[in-house]
């Protein structure tokens, strides 16, 4: 297993972030909890980055671990919805590194 470009830490939860994105996007958009179309920008910032490790879903290879994605996405979730996205999308944000 890789090593996250971000925190440096193991990847535990293989899924890339064109599939976190997807899954971001709808759940933005299912609770009206801001614009899935914003969640593009965080792919864009990591798509520079190599882990080597590929995703279990759609087999790509992934930019960053999961919980760096996230941890940046949610900066596109308003604060009324944080602690909903948090239990959604639960890698590890509650013990921020």
């Amino acid at each position: 297993m890789g090593n996250c470009n971000i925190c440096n830490e193991a990847i535990t939860n293989p899924v890339c972030s064109e599939c976190l994105q997807l899954e971001i996007a709808q759940w933005l958009s299912d609770f009206q909890a801001g614009e899935p179309e914003e969640v593009k920008a965080v792919t864009q910032l990591f798509e520079h980055f190599s882990t080597g490790v590929n995703c279990i879903v759609c087999k790509k290879e992934l930019n960053v671990c999961a919980h760096c994605y996230c941890e940046e996405a949610k900066n596109f979730v308003p604060k009324n919805h944080s602690e909903q996205f948090k239990r959604t999308f639960d890698f590890e944000l509650n013990n921020s590194r």
